[in-house]
């Protein structure tokens, strides 16, 4: 069985996963790079392998549904964000507060 067809909304979530999962690899991969650089020379048997990220994201790919979390937490999940929308809808967003405690905590930060 291949990969489950995405609509336009998922692939774009799917992209922006794969770039974080990417980005993740590369930042293990530099962390082994610099444990094995520090590695003596006499305990060659401990240095690491770094990860190939594209066999890493073929490994996904194919094994999926054990990536995927349970049913009844996606509905949940969902069910909660659209009830947090249909709340927000008639909800007017005062943008002087938002900006305002933006600028808040940035001067928080000095």
């Amino acid at each position: 069985m291949g990969n489950p067809p995405l609509s336009a909304k998922e692939l774009t979530r799917w992209k922006h996963h794969l770039k974080i999962f990417e980005n993740s690899i590369i930042e293990l991969n530099d962390k082994i790079m610099r444990f094995n650089m520090n590695v003596p020379a006499s305990l060659i048997q401990k240095q690491r392998i770094p990860y190939n990220v594209d066999r890493e994201v073929k490994r996904v790919r194919e094994r999926y549904l054990e990536f995927l979390p349970p049913e009844e937490e996606i509905t949940k999940k969902s069910d909660a964000m659209d009830n947090y929308i249909a709340s927000k809808q008639n909800e007017r967003t005062e943008w002087t507060d938002m900006w305002k405690n933006i600028k808040d905590s940035f001067k928080s930060l000095s």
